[in-house]
Protein backbone atom coordinates (compact mmCIF):
# COMPACT_ATOMS: atom_id res chain seq x y z
CA UNK A 1 0.00 0.00 0.00
CA UNK A 2 1.39 3.46 -0.91
CA UNK A 3 2.57 5.65 1.94
CA UNK A 4 0.04 8.17 3.26
CA UNK A 5 0.89 11.70 4.30
CA UNK A 6 -0.60 15.07 5.03
CA UNK A 7 0.66 17.81 2.77
CA UNK A 8 1.07 21.34 4.08
CA UNK A 9 -0.24 24.24 2.04
CA UNK A 10 -3.29 22.55 0.55
CA UNK A 11 -6.99 22.82 1.30
CA UNK A 12 -8.63 20.20 3.49
CA UNK A 13 -10.57 17.45 1.74
CA UNK A 14 -13.99 18.80 2.81
CA UNK A 15 -13.29 22.19 1.20
CA UNK A 16 -12.05 20.60 -2.02
CA UNK A 17 -15.14 18.39 -2.21
CA UNK A 18 -17.36 21.43 -1.52
CA UNK A 19 -15.76 23.25 -4.48
CA UNK A 20 -16.15 20.21 -6.74
CA UNK A 21 -19.83 19.78 -5.72
CA UNK A 22 -20.54 23.47 -6.29
CA UNK A 23 -18.98 23.36 -9.77
CA UNK A 24 -20.81 20.13 -10.65
CA UNK A 25 -24.17 21.65 -9.67
CA UNK A 26 -23.51 24.99 -11.36
CA UNK A 27 -22.26 23.54 -14.65
CA UNK A 28 -24.30 20.34 -14.93
CA UNK A 29 -21.32 18.03 -14.43
CA UNK A 30 -21.32 14.70 -12.58
CA UNK A 31 -20.28 14.92 -8.93
CA UNK A 32 -17.03 13.53 -7.58
CA UNK A 33 -17.58 10.50 -5.34
CA UNK A 34 -16.30 11.48 -1.87
CA UNK A 35 -15.04 7.99 -1.04
CA UNK A 36 -12.94 7.81 -4.22
CA UNK A 37 -11.58 11.29 -3.65
CA UNK A 38 -10.69 10.72 0.00
CA UNK A 39 -8.85 7.51 -0.88
CA UNK A 40 -6.60 9.45 -3.30
CA UNK A 41 -6.34 12.57 -1.11
CA UNK A 42 -4.48 10.61 1.57
CA UNK A 43 -1.89 9.09 -0.74
CA UNK A 44 1.62 10.46 -1.13
CA UNK A 45 1.21 10.52 -4.92
CA UNK A 46 -2.52 10.86 -5.60
CA UNK A 47 -4.20 10.56 -8.98
CA UNK A 48 -6.80 13.20 -9.80
CA UNK A 49 -10.43 12.08 -9.79
CA UNK A 50 -12.21 12.92 -13.03
CA UNK A 51 -15.87 12.86 -14.01
CA UNK A 52 -17.37 13.77 -17.35
CA UNK A 53 -20.58 13.95 -19.32
CA UNK A 54 -21.76 15.76 -22.45
CA UNK A 55 -21.42 19.13 -20.67
CA UNK A 56 -17.73 18.73 -19.88
CA UNK A 57 -15.11 17.38 -17.50
CA UNK A 58 -14.47 17.97 -13.79
CA UNK A 59 -11.15 17.16 -12.09
CA UNK A 60 -10.44 17.16 -8.34
CA UNK A 61 -7.10 16.57 -6.71
CA UNK A 62 -5.40 17.55 -3.47
CA UNK A 63 -3.65 20.37 -5.38
CA UNK A 64 -6.37 21.56 -7.77
CA UNK A 65 -10.00 21.56 -8.85
CA UNK A 66 -10.61 22.34 -12.51
CA UNK A 67 -13.30 21.94 -15.12
CA UNK A 68 -13.65 22.20 -18.86
CA UNK A 69 -17.02 22.84 -20.43
CA UNK A 70 -17.64 21.67 -23.96
CA UNK A 71 -15.69 23.84 -26.42
CA UNK A 72 -14.23 26.07 -23.70
CA UNK A 73 -10.77 26.28 -22.13
CA UNK A 74 -9.94 24.60 -18.83
CA UNK A 75 -10.87 26.70 -15.79
CA UNK A 76 -9.19 26.31 -12.40
CA UNK A 77 -11.25 26.99 -9.28
CA UNK A 78 -8.51 26.00 -6.83
CA UNK A 79 -4.82 25.54 -7.54
CA UNK A 80 -1.68 25.34 -5.41
CA UNK A 81 1.62 27.01 -6.17
CA UNK A 82 3.18 23.52 -6.38
CA UNK A 83 0.69 22.44 -9.06
CA UNK A 84 1.32 25.56 -11.15
CA UNK A 85 5.06 24.88 -10.95
CA UNK A 86 4.65 21.17 -11.81
CA UNK A 87 2.39 21.86 -14.81
CA UNK A 88 4.62 24.61 -16.17
CA UNK A 89 7.74 22.47 -15.73
CA UNK A 90 6.17 19.42 -17.39
CA UNK A 91 5.21 21.50 -20.44
CA UNK A 92 8.71 22.96 -20.64
CA UNK A 93 10.35 19.53 -20.39
CA UNK A 94 7.98 18.02 -22.98
CA UNK A 95 8.55 20.94 -25.29
CA UNK A 96 12.33 20.56 -25.09
CA UNK A 97 12.07 16.85 -25.91
CA UNK A 98 10.06 17.33 -29.12
CA UNK A 99 10.88 18.52 -32.57
CA UNK A 100 7.94 20.95 -32.50
CA UNK A 101 7.65 22.89 -29.26
CA UNK A 102 4.42 22.67 -27.30
CA UNK A 103 3.13 25.42 -25.10
CA UNK A 104 0.55 25.87 -22.39
CA UNK A 105 -2.76 27.09 -23.80
CA UNK A 106 -2.94 30.91 -23.73
CA UNK A 107 -5.89 30.91 -21.32
CA UNK A 108 -4.17 28.45 -18.98
CA UNK A 109 -0.93 30.40 -19.06
CA UNK A 110 -2.84 33.59 -18.20
CA UNK A 111 -4.77 31.84 -15.40
CA UNK A 112 -1.56 30.45 -13.88
CA UNK A 113 0.05 33.89 -14.11
CA UNK A 114 -2.86 35.56 -12.30
CA UNK A 115 -3.00 32.82 -9.66
CA UNK A 116 0.77 32.95 -9.11
CA UNK A 117 0.75 36.75 -8.80
CA UNK A 118 -2.07 36.67 -6.23
CA UNK A 119 -0.33 33.93 -4.26
CA UNK A 120 2.90 35.94 -4.14
CA UNK A 121 1.08 39.14 -3.16
CA UNK A 122 -0.88 37.44 -0.37
CA UNK A 123 1.90 35.00 0.65
CA UNK A 124 -0.57 32.15 0.08
CA UNK A 125 0.22 28.60 -0.99
CA UNK A 126 -2.95 28.26 -3.06
CA UNK A 127 -5.36 30.36 -5.11
CA UNK A 128 -9.18 30.27 -5.11
CA UNK A 129 -11.51 31.55 -7.83
CA UNK A 130 -14.67 33.45 -6.91
CA UNK A 131 -16.63 30.22 -7.54
CA UNK A 132 -14.40 28.35 -5.10
CA UNK A 133 -14.80 31.06 -2.46
CA UNK A 134 -18.59 30.90 -2.86
CA UNK A 135 -18.50 27.10 -2.54
CA UNK A 136 -16.43 27.21 0.66
CA UNK A 137 -18.65 29.94 2.11
CA UNK A 138 -21.80 27.92 1.32
CA UNK A 139 -20.21 24.79 2.78
CA UNK A 140 -19.26 26.61 5.99
CA UNK A 141 -22.78 28.00 6.37
CA UNK A 142 -24.35 24.56 5.89
CA UNK A 143 -22.07 23.03 8.51
CA UNK A 144 -22.45 25.64 11.26
CA UNK A 145 -23.74 24.34 14.58
CA UNK A 146 -27.46 25.01 14.93
CA UNK A 147 -26.91 26.96 18.18
CA UNK A 148 -24.84 29.65 16.44
CA UNK A 149 -26.46 32.24 14.16
CA UNK A 150 -25.05 32.51 10.65
CA UNK A 151 -23.05 35.69 10.17
CA UNK A 152 -23.81 37.77 7.10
Amino acid sequence: MPKQREKAGVLDSASILAIADFLAERHGLPKIKPRSFLKQYKLQYPDPIMTSNTNGILWADREYVAYELLGQPTQYAYVTADHVQEETSSYNISSNQRERPIRLEKELCKAFSIASHEMVMTKATYWLSDEARAAIYRHSQCNMPKSLPALM
